[in-house]
């Protein structure tokens, strides 16, 4: 996740975002971070590649909304962020 890549302490949050680049990958999409060597362009372009998919009409841009929405000491939204991550895969 980006704050991980930044050595910010986890929250869940950063576990939703690396659940979503994961689908992503298996997805066949590219992630265009990879191959990049510096901690400062990784995050930078992950915070674009979230903010692409928060503007998308794909399934994946309503998990952008909660990842971007959510803050570390939120409770998950299981039965929101399950039935995002379930339209992924119909």
């Amino acid at each position: 996740s980006r704050r991980l890549q930044q050595k910010h302490y986890p929250g869940r949050h950063d576990d939703y975002e690396s659940l979503l680049y994961l689908t992503q990958h298996l997805l066949g999409k590219r992630l265009p971070w990879i191959g990049l060597d510096t901690n400062i362009a990784i995050v930078q372009c992950k915070e674009q590649y979230l903010n692409d998919l928060l503007h998308s009409d794909e399934h994946s841009g309503s998990i952008a909304k909660i990842i971007l929405s959510s803050h570390f000491g939120d409770l998950p939204k299981y039965s929101e962020i399950y039935s995002a991550f379930e339209h992924l895969f119909i």
